[in-house]
């Protein structure tokens, strides 16, 4: 169990004088990518109540500030309370309407008071990222008891933390493990998340496999970092993915086929490709997986998300000062082009992405198309290869 806050204890001799003392908990010591359940007690960490109170004698704290310590997520708070009393007989928590001798009741007030005992109860759902929420116990003091010096201990926990769209995830791509025949390197990615339109959607944004967004419209000042912000490349209806070293001089796809000193992209052949994009062969869905609260799967955007999202830009200005931040990232050609399989576009005209629906022509289908001043959803040759964004149905 991870501990955020030290622990203090005084002690006190009068007759029902507790010393209420907080802590805040993790549900869990993450060592995945993910930041994971956090929480720290920023106001109130301590309650001591001073002089003798009657039997059932009613006491309200001051405010009590948790918060969601950056955990990248939303989370759960639980709340349980444990007595130690040194100088009396020891006290118990009441859960029921009208407590006993030695029971005393505690409450967490918020829109309603929930009674806290030794066994853990949920105090708040969904605390998003960064949020606070501010709490008021009230302590009941049983009806007859011992007098002596009583502490109570309330543990606010944090649990089950789920990530939530406008944070990052980390993914581990692997070319020769869980990744074969799709990833085309070895690639660790951190990928960032933010909600547009169409509303309750949530998109990466950078394209999938990229280092990283773009930091100009071109991508970057050379073809290094072109490529870090273009990601990898797919054909339409396909899962495997490729890496283009771009114009360089010596032009390098992979995979490739060794035979033909790495220029060709391997499999890469006349694409007569029909219907949607299966959810076997969808690379988001393969890379990205599903989240962990939801078990959503990310997905290629189909052509209706695209034009909703259209509707917000006119443009490659304002694409790519979108929250997508879309950028010229360029297309592989087949072998019509001069030089056969060049990477089409990069740095100089026309954002496209893949979109999952195909149209009735066999040998075309549906991408996204930016460019001066316009952008709409068209007919791609679907032997060429653009990159992909990725859209998850939800936000958690």
């Amino acid at each position: 169990m991870c501990i955020n806050n030290r622990r203090k204890e005084s002690r006190v001799h009068k007759k029902f004088l507790p010393l209420i003392i907080l802590y805040c908990a993790l549900a869990f010591c993450p060592k995945a990518a993910f930041a994971g359940a956090s929480l720290t007690i920023t106001a109130g960490s301590t309650w001591s109540i001073s002089g003798v109170k009657k039997a059932s004698a009613s006491t309200m704290s001051s405010y009590i500030r948790m918060q969601n310590n950056a955990s990248g997520g939303n989370e759960d708070v639980n709340i349980s309370v444990a007595v130690t009393s040194p100088g009396g007989s020891l006290w118990t928590a009441s859960p029921d309407a009208t407590p006993g001798a030695n029971e005393f009741q505690l409450t967490a007030d918020l829109t309603s008071p929930t009674k806290i005992t030794s066994s853990p109860t949920l105090l708040v759902s969904g605390l998003t990222n960064n949020a606070f929420q501010d709490v008021f116990l009230t302590l009941i003091t049983p009806p007859s008891g011992e007098q002596g010096s009583h502490t109570l201990t309330v543990t606010l926990t944090a649990t089950n933390w789920r990530w939530a769209c406008g944070g990052t995830f980390v993914k581990t791509h692997s070319s020769t493990g869980a990744d074969l025949g799709v990833a085309p390197v070895d690639k660790t990615v951190t990928y960032g998340t933010v909600e547009v339109a169409p509303a309750g959607k949530c998109w990466i944004t950078q394209n999938l496999g990229a280092d990283n967004q773009a930091s100009a419209s071109n991508g970057g000042s050379t073809e290094a970092l072109r490529e870090q912000s273009g990601g990898w490349y797919w054909q339409y209806g396909k899962k495997q993915g490729y890496k283009h070293t771009g114009d360089t001089g010596t032009t390098v796809v992979t995979p490739g086929n060794a035979d033909l000193s790495g220029t060709v992209p391997q499999a890469y052949m006349n694409n007569n490709t029909t219907g949607s994009w299966g959810t076997a062969q969808d690379p988001c869905r393969l890379l990205l997986g599903a989240t962990t609260y939801s078990g959503t799967y990310w997905r290629i955007p189909n052509q209706l998300d695209w034009d909703t999202f259209g509707a917000t830009i006119a443009g490659d200005a304002s694409a790519f000062r979108s929250p997508l931040v879309l950028h010229f990232s360029g297309r592989i050609c087949d072998e019509t082009c001069s030089p056969a399989y060049k990477l089409q576009g990069r740095a100089s005209s026309g954002n496209m992405s893949w979109g999952s629906s195909t149209n009735s022509m066999s040998t075309d289908s549906i991408v996204f198309i930016v460019g001066a001043g316009s952008n709409n959803t068209n007919a791609l040759d679907k032997n060429f290869a653009p990159p992909l964004r990725c859209i998850l149905d939800a936000l958690e």
